[in-house]
């Protein structure tokens, strides 16, 4: 049903001294800084990734060298979806609102669009150990304590095992994970912390762990090294858990695509002569590699 003056009748009348909207400044767009921004070419994107050869071996005398095979690559598929949203008008209530507010409607609908955005992707991070909203080229959620390897070797984790709340010693651990991970033949990775990941509620503890010069748990007047790795804080209003942090480094593959940026559209039809205005995007997201997340508690 359309948007009548009946339910407007506010606006077609003078005397208003102000009118209060649901939303002040829009937040800014937060995707893009912690996924990888990508465009779809085709209606599937497939990543792929495979391993080179393993660790040298003895030679004996007189024997032939050992040869070895590269592993095959594995997928990953990314799909996208379409979403959209409209609103429909009389032609009354168009031509007779005084106050410039039916004018402003599509700037409430690009607002619902932006936020979808940032939710939409976000939901990989607010799922991070669901494996029906991004499973990894390994089949398990982006956080696991089993990651497997191409090869076959060791398993990996890329959170602990029991899940701890954002502190001096958790935050530690995190760090120190970056710099155990191997690839899928067991040769280090090198890969750095640089972006600790948390709600709102986080902010203050995050901030004295990170900016203190002596560490915030004790009065022993230790020096706090945290603060020397220059890890950047994002604070999300995405993420509605308050004890959720994580660290994302410098090489990641959160990814978010596009396959259809914002398109809007009107008609007016025949016989009412109502408007109707909408507006549609697509996109899909997910992750292939895991290496580059670690997630510290949900």
């Amino acid at each position: 049903m359309p948007m009548t003056a009946a339910q407007f009748a506010l606006l077609l009348e003078p005397g208003l001294s102000k009118i209060w909207h649901d939303e002040q400044t829009p937040a800014a767009s937060e995707y893009s800084r912690i996924f990888n921004d990508r465009d779809m070419e085709k209606v599937t994107v497939t990543d792929a990734k495979m391993a080179y050869f393993g660790p040298l071996q003895t030679q004996d005398e007189g024997q032939s060298i050992i040869y070895d095979d590269a592993i095959p690559p594995v997928t990953k598929n990314y799909d996208f979806v379409i979403r959209g949203l409209g609103y429909n008008i009389t032609e009354k209530l168009q031509d007779w609102d005084l106050y410039g507010e039916i004018a402003k409607l599509e700037a409430g609908l690009r607002r619902s669009s932006d936020f979808d955005i940032d939710s939409y992707a976000f939901g990989v991070i607010n799922n991070v150990t669901n494996t029906t909203v991004s499973a990894g080229f390994d089949g398990l959620a982006l956080a696991s304590t089993a990651h497997t390897r191409l090869d076959g070797g060791a398993t990996q984790a890329n959170r602990p095992s029991s899940l701890g709340a954002l502190s001096v010693s958790t935050l530690q651990t995190a760090v120190t994970q970056f710099k155990k991970w191997v690839n899928d033949r067991g040769r280090p990775i090198v890969t750095s912390p640089m972006k600790l990941i948390i709600p709102p509620d986080l902010e203050i503890t995050a901030r004295e762990i990170l900016d203190s010069q002596l560490r915030p748990d004790t009065a022993n007047n230790t020096t706090n090294v945290l603060n020397k790795y220059g890890l950047e804080l994002h604070v999300s209003r995405y993420i509605p858990s308050t004890t959720f942090w994580a660290l994302l480094g410098d090489k990641h593959d959160l990814n978010f695509f596009w396959a259809k940026r914002p398109e809007t559209g009107m008609t007016i039809d025949f016989d009412t002569d109502n408007i109707k205005r909408k507006v549609r995007q697509g996109y899909a997201r997910g992750h292939g590699e895991w290496v580059g997340f670690y997630l510290g508690n949900t």
